[in-house]
This record gives C-alpha cells, sequence and structure tokens, in this order.
C-alpha cells in the first residue's frame, strides 16, 4: 500500500510538473531557447513577451504633442536634373510621402511612435541581464513563435538591467566577449545585411521573482527604414512606368557599433551600397521594398539614389539623386520622386518669328551635375577661341595666367594669333544645335524675363563661382547663364605676363560667343566677333547686358549652343 501511495504522489507531481510547464509555455509562446550560455543559476525564470517593434519620431520644432499631429518636419522638396538631350532634363522632384500615418499621444515631449512591421514567427532576438553595478549576469537568445522550454535563470528579488535586441530576422550572431564587459563598456558589432537587417533594442530595469517570471518588452528600431515610391504622372502621356532597374541607394554602411548602455551608436564603417526593388505592373506610380539604411544625417543630405527608369516601355533613362536624402536613426520615411521634364531655353527671334527656343542646359566643356540651374564651379565650362580651340574647365580654374597651348595638350589648345579670318568660326556643338547668332542675342535680351541669380552678394575674383543670370518662361527657370569670366590674351611687351592669356574675374562678367564676326573693315587690326556680354552693376538689376562688338577673336569666352 505505500509503494502503491508513493506512486500516486509521483503521479499527481508528474501532472503538476507538467501543467507548470504548460502555463509557462503560454506565457512565452513567442520565445525560444536557441543558446543556454552558462549562468549563475538562481530560483527565478525569465521569459521575454515581445509586444512589438515599434519606430520613434521625434521634432525638436515642437514644444507638445497634440493627438493626430504629425510631428516630423518633412524634408523640403528638392529638384535633381539627369540630362536626356542637350536641352532636355529629366527633373527627379524629392520630397518625404507625408501620407505616413503617426500615432502620437499628448505630452510634454515632442515624440511619436509609429508601429513597425509585426515581427514574423522565428524572429531571433537575445536577452542580456546586468547587475547595478554593471556586470554581466546572463543571457539567452529566443524566436518569435516558438515554445521556450526555459528562460534565462537569475537569483531571486535582484533588480537587473534588461537588454533585449534583435535584427528583426531569423538571423543573430552569436554574442560576443565585448557584450558581456560592465554594462558602461559593453557594445554590439552590427551587420546591416545589405539593407535586410534592422537594429531593435530596448532596456529597462527588472526585478525577477521566485518562479517563471515574464517581461514585457516593446523593440525599439535604431537603424532608418526607408521606402522609395517613383511617380510618373507628370510626364506626357502614355506615361506609364514599365520598368526601375539597378536601383541603389547609396551612403549605407555596413556595420556599427551599439552601446548596449542605451542603444546610441558609438561608430560606423565600410560603405556598402543597398539595392532596392521595384516589381509592379505598369502604372504611374511604383513603390519599392523596404530597406534599413545605417547612416546618421538628420541634417546634411548624404544618401544618393540611382536607377534606370522606363516610361511606356521607352528606352531606360538613368535618373541620379546625389545627397537627396536626409537619414535619421529610428525613422521610418517613405521618399517620394517626382518625374517631370524640363525644357531649357528662352524666347528667341530667328527670321521672323518670335517664340520659346531649346537651349543646351549646360555651357559647353560643363560638368553635368544634375544641378543647371543653380551657381557652381562645375557648371561654368571651358573657354573657347572664336576658331574652336578650348581651354578645359579645370585647366582654366586653376591657372590664373596661362601660356597658348602648345599643340599636344589637350587641356590648353589655345593660340597666340590673332584669328584674322572672319569666315574661321569653328566652335562645335552638339548635332542638331548650334552657335547662336548675333541677332539671335539680341533678341534674347529683348524678349525675356532676366534677372540675377546669386548665392550671395555679388563678388567677383578668379575663384568665384556664385553668380549668373537667369531666363523665366512660364513661371519658372528654363536656363542659367553662369558669369564664368573670360580670358584675354596680354598684349603688352612691358607687362610681365606678356602673350599669356589672363582670367579676367568671374563672377562679375561673362562673355558668350555668337557665330558672328564683326567685319574686319571695322578697323586697322580688328579680328572681333559679336558676343553677348555681361558685366556687375550697382544700379538695379544689379547687372548689364548687351551685344558688343570689342571680344577679339582669341580672347576665350563660354559657349551656350541654341537647337536649330
Amino acid at each position: 500500500m505505500k509503494l502503491k501511495y508513493y506512486n500516486k504522489t509521483a503521479l499527481a507531481v508528474l501532472i503538476l510538473s507538467f501543467l507548470m510547464s504548460s502555463c509557462r509555455s503560454v506565457e512565452s509562446g513567442n520565445s525560444e531557447n536557441i543558446i543556454d550560455p552558462p549562468v549563475s543559476v538562481g530560483d527565478a525564470s525569465v521569459v521575454v513577451n515581445l509586444l512589438g517593434p515599434e519606430f520613434v519620431e521625434s521634432d525638436g520644432n515642437n514644444p507638445q504633442a497634440s493627438t493626430g499631429k504629425q510631428l516630423r518636419n518633412p524634408q523640403a522638396k528638392e529638384t535633381y536634373y539627369t540630362l536626356t538631350s542637350p536641352s532636355t532634363l529629366l527633373a527627379a522632384e524629392v520630397s518625404e510621402d507625408t501620407s505616413v500615418p503617426l500615432n502620437t499621444s499628448a505630452g510634454i515631449k515632442p515624440v511619436a511612435l509609429v508601429e513597425g512591421d509585426p515581427l514574423v514567427n522565428g524572429t531571433k532576438f537575445r536577452l542580456i541581464a546586468y547587475k547595478m553595478d554593471g556586470s554581466y549576469a546572463g543571457s539567452k537568445d529566443f524566436a518569435v513563435g516558438t515554445t521556450s522550454t526555459s528562460g534565462l535563470r537569475l537569483p531571486k528579488g535582484v533588480p537587473y538591467w534588461m537588454v533585449v535586441y534583435s535584427y528583426g530576422t531569423n538571423y543573430l550572431s552569436g554574442i560576443s566577449p565585448s557584450e558581456t564587459m560592465s554594462l558602461g563598456n559593453a557594445k554590439h558589432t552590427y551587420d546591416n545585411m545589405v539593407g535586410q537587417n534592422g537594429f531593435l533594442y530596448q532596456i529597462q530595469m527588472f526585478t525577477p521573482q521566485e518562479g517563471d517570471n515574464t517581461m514585457s518588452v516593446v523593440l525599439r528600431h535604431k537603424i532608418a527604414q526607408v521606402t522609395t515610391k517613383i511617380n510618373s504622372s507628370a510626364l506626357s502621356a502614355p506615361n506609364n512606368i514599365t520598368s526601375v532597374t539597378s536601383a541603389t541607394l547609396i551612403g549605407n554602411n555596413k556595420n556599427a557599433e551599439f552601446n548596449l548602455s542605451n542603444g546610441s551608436t558609438a561608430s560606423r564603417s565600410t560603405s556598402q551600397n543597398v539595392e532596392t526593388t521595384f516589381g509592379q505592373s505598369p502604372s504611374t506610380e511604383w513603390t519599392s521594398n523596404a530597406v534599413f539604411i545605417n547612416a546618421d544625417s538628420p541634417v546634411n543630405k548624404t544618401i544618393s539614389f540611382s536607377a534606370n527608369i522606363a516610361i511606356n516601355n521607352q528606352t531606360a533613362k538613368p535618373v541620379t539623386i546625389t545627397n537627396g536624402f536626409s537619414i535619421k536613426p529610428g525613422y521610418r520615411t517613405t521618399y517620394k520622386i517626382n518625374l517631370k521634364e524640363t525644357k531649357c531655353g528662352a524666347v528667341v527671334k530667328v527670321g521672323t518669328v518670335t517664340g520659346f527656343r531649346q537651349f543646351s542646359c549646360y555651357n559647353g566643356g560643363a560638368t553635368e551635375n544634375g544641378s543647371p540651374f543653380t551657381p557652381s564651379a562645375d557648371i561654368h565650362g571651358a573657354k573657347y577661341q572664336w576658331d574652336g580651340k578650348k581651354m578645359v574647365q579645370n585647366y582654366d580654374q586653376t591657372n590664373i595666367y596661362a601660356n597658348p597651348g602648345t599643340g599636344t595638350d589637350t587641356d590648353n589648345t589655345f593660340g597666340a594669333g590673332n584669328i584674322t579670318n572672319e569666315n574661321s568660326m569653328g566652335l562645335v556643338c552638339p548635332p542638331d544645335y548650334r552657335v547662336p547668332s548675333k541677332d539671335e542675342w539680341d533678341s534674347f535680351i529683348q524678349a525675356n524675363t532676366l534677372g540675377l541669380h546669386t548665392l550671395s552678394k555679388i563678388s567677383t575674383g578668379s575663384t568665384v563661382y556664385d553668380s549668373g543670370i537667369i531666363v523665366t518662361y512660364g513661371g519658372k527657370i528654363t536656363l542659367f547663364l553662369p558669369l564664368a569670366g573670360y580670358r584675354s590674351y596680354i598684349s603688352d611687351p612691358l607687362n610681365s605676363n606678356f602673350g599669356k592669356f589672363f582670367k579676367v574675374i568671374t563672377g562679375g562678367n561673362g562673355i558668350y560667343w555668337s557665330s558672328t564676326a564683326v567685319p574686319n573693315s571695322f578697323g586697322t587690326s580688328v579680328y572681333n566677333a559679336y558676343s553677348l556680354d555681361f558685366g556687375d552693376s550697382s544700379n538695379s538689376p544689379g547687372f548689364t547686358l548687351n551685344v558688343g562688338s570689342n571680344t577679339p577673336r582669341r580672347n576665350g569666352a563660354s559657349l551656350r549652343c541654341i537647337k536649330i
């Protein structure tokens, strides 16, 4: 009978043990014991109940959050241009898509939380416990959707700093020695995995009690998530996007080192571009997959985007947005790229007809930098003698005094002699474009709304690149002519720089060639050509403009072509 009694008792203990195990399985049904490193075994067990992920948004410009208010100031719109023909630009207007919903709550701190995508079954996460003195106490790995066989064993009634982190995927690297250091020095090395891994983190104080303990945690994203939309509705129909290939975000970092004490970033390293995919049916708006971008540039735009985009099954055109996206860790942002087509040009009278005529968007020899309407050294272009000899942009900008070319130096082919033949105009434009005539430049002055565009108060010097003349048509800028200065031949034998070409000040002067020669009969030894001449002025509108006859053909001037 005694043996039978003990058998019943043992059975009861087994049943009770099974029920307790079942209870633990319910509490931690989203957890799994992946790794069980040796720790000091206590009389409390801790499992993690993940309530989900969130992105954090903050706006230091708002004193108080309010329900339903979008707190993050969206990035201002900015347009980037890709040249598709000498006078045609594919404009990419970049803005933040403000339709992303935010869950906000009232309070004195301007913080808004955005729910992240649910963590799917199999997502791995790690729990690390640190004692109040910062020393490492133990760790355990789990997986969402997998029943845990046991929790992290710790002494009961002792408070701990509990760090929980995940990549949001089924990947989790092994715990490293740097994570088992004192909490103040503990760090985790994150791998971006080409935009596929995020880094979700939380730290909180927790005191386990005797038996099984469930600690509820909401993980917060520490890496920015970026989605890109491309919209072609502003293009002329048929305007469906039919393919987007080689879509790449540039400026991502492969690695980051996170401080486990607060989730801040200690360092980032190793540049690694991230490809995005667009796989929709033909329509005017395509959306990419969401990727994680490991960068921190909330003010300066450091992330670039490039892709080949085909409209209506035509040949794909490259679209490049250089430093177009700002990135702030922990934000989930959708950037929208609206495609538009812009024609460069101005109103010009050709024959008896006055109308909008296309001009090349850049000066001859300029760098096609995607910003033809913004003053910069890149778009000043080369200097040309009237017969076509050239001094390239970089050489022109780095040599105030330049000797005539040697004939073998491709950077500078300038000749020293007068260009006496009034029929020797040799300036070369792209196919279907030509050099404007004197009469066309005259009508350009008379028929257009012209203005001075400068990044600061107009200034002059050999290295000033921040001013130019803008043409406005239909309410928008359609042409920008930099005040790029010119090259003047020093013919005075008493001058120490005799025989050289002097760089006349930029920022306040500019000369653009015409195809029309000043007849040699105008005077003895006059070998000039007509040109569009700009000068600075203290009077409104801040510049002078005329078609002059005083530019020697051997001087170096800018070239801008008009479409035939």
